[in-house]
């Protein structure tokens, strides 16, 4: 086996893994917010920077069907999460607002998770930190990785 297919492999496996494991935790920290794992995965996408502030924008990014959208929003609302919010010109617009008290609880479940990734983090040069970056963000920007 070749050295390039070696590490292609541990990648494969690597990332498999890790799938699985943020799986776990994440229905974990769902169960302990009330959540169910797809609530807590749309707030998780609601909570990035430029994160999805319609209905339609997280049916666009998740590739829920609308209904189920909608019913994901329902339950982070009734959970304080969230508030829908009517445009003043076109109620029939609607944006959702997250609560930032209640996302201060959501956040503080990945503090500790978060500080060892950046611990891990330090013991990678600039130029190696890029070429992850850039490996991750290729796979998130594919649209063969998207649900249809």
């Amino acid at each position: 086996m070749s050295k390039r297919t070696d590490a292609t492999a541990r990648i494969q496996i690597s990332i498999r893994q890790l799938i699985a494991r943020a799986v776990f935790v994440n229905d974990s920290i769902a169960r302990q917010l009330g959540l169910r794992l797809v609530d807590l995965q749309v707030l998780n996408l609601m909570s990035l920077p430029d994160g999805p502030a319609t209905p339609g924008d997280i049916t666009g990014m998740t590739g829920l069907p609308s209904s189920t959208t909608t019913r994901v929003l329902d339950r982070l609302e009734a959970a304080g999460f969230l508030r829908r919010v009517s445009d003043p010109a076109d109620r029939r617009k609607v944006s959702v607002e997250l609560d930032t008290d209640r996302l201060a609880d959501f956040e503080s479940r990945y503090r500790e998770l978060r500080a060892a990734n950046a611990a891990r983090q330090t013991l990678y040069t600039e130029a190696e930190l890029e070429l992850v970056a850039g490996y991750l963000e290729q796979h998130v920007a594919d649209p063969a990785g998207q649900p249809r």
